[in-house]
């Protein structure tokens, strides 16, 4: 009898070890202090207020930046801005124009032409915007 009591407390002991163990989650589940999962490769974006993985989704205008600074001594790119969301390469070559390069989305290049000749698309990106760029190179 008293062999059995004995086993039936391992037992309730055993069970309450293995919930407290499982209260904690998974390995690889924790979960910075703003609820991101670090294992996963997310962290805190406070420019968006979310979770974000950086290399999926850029956070701000610095990584921006540093995305921009690769276009620097490229083939062909005379400067390189940054402006909002967007990152502006200009083509050394004539009539070359702009390229409009939004991380994640189609670029958009807008050639050398007169204001009646754009596209709406890039006649708002080169005359109707209200960004100030930042010269990168």
């Amino acid at each position: 009898m008293e062999r059995e009591a004995l086993i039936a407390v391992v037992i309730v002991l055993a069970v309450a070890l293995l919930l407290s163990v499982a209260d904690k989650g998974l390995i690889g589940g924790e979960k910075d202090s703003h609820g991101c999962y670090v294992a996963a490769g997310y962290s805190w974006c406070a420019a968006s207020s979310k979770c974000i993985r950086v290399w999926e989704e850029y956070c701000d205008t610095p990584t921006l930046e540093r995305l921009a600074q690769g276009y620097c001594g490229t083939e062909n790119v005379a400067k390189v801005y940054v402006c909002g969301d967007r990152i502006r390469t200009v083509s050394k070559l004539i009539g070359g124009g702009s390229t409009f390069i939004k991380p994640g989305i189609e670029n958009v290049v807008c050639p050398v032409v007169g204001p009646d000749s754009m596209s709406i698309e890039c006649r708002q990106l080169l005359l109707g915007n209200n960004c100030v760029e930042k010269e990168i190179c």
